[in-house]
């Protein structure tokens, strides 16, 4: 994971993420009080960050999370407000409609459960079937849905099963 610090109009890189982003997207590396940092503008964040998601990685997102303290001094309250996945992240949202799935799986035995939704349309489905020895249903619905992310318990799925979501 690789977090992103968001002040004011910028989003800043701590530590190795600095070195990190700096690697894939040419970023500048500044020293602060013996602290290495990167940053990058709002709209180039969200044009770098496929490069970032392609590579593996997810990018958590970090705002300020009060208005206005009243002691400018005092430490700032963050928290986390996004996090982007392959699976989660939408290029140009509203401008173009491709459905994007994120899959969640689980299996007991023959039977497999499912969600899996759109994160482009905020739509999901869920699902219980009973499958073959070949895993027909499964591939018919990963054939149809073609999920950018899979996201399943290690514990609670077959090998059979962890080789076809590897196809």
């Amino acid at each position: 994971k690789v977090v992103a610090f968001k002040m004011w109009t910028c989003y800043f890189f701590y530590g190795n993420d600095a070195l990190l982003v700096h690697r894939l997207w040419d970023t500048r590396i500044g020293y602060y009080q013996g602290k290495i940092y990167s940053y990058c503008h709002e709209k180039p964040l969200l044009q770098m960050a496929p490069k970032l998601l392609d590579a593996g990685y997810q990018l958590v997102i970090i705002k300020q999370t009060e208005e206005y303290p009243k002691n400018h001094d005092a430490d700032k309250t963050r928290d986390i407000f996004q996090v982007l996945t392959r699976g989660t992240y939408s290029e140009n949202p509203g401008l173009t409609y491709n459905s994007q799935f994120c899959l969640c799986i689980y299996e007991h035995g023959d039977n497999v459960g499912l969600v899996y939704f759109d994160t482009t349309t905020y739509e999901f489905y869920i699902g219980e079937f009973k499958d073959d020895e070949n895993k027909s249903n499964l591939r018919t619905i990963l054939t149809r849905t073609k999920p950018s992310e899979v996201i399943y318990y290690k514990k609670y799925l077959s090998e059979e099963t962890k080789n076809v979501l590897k196809t």
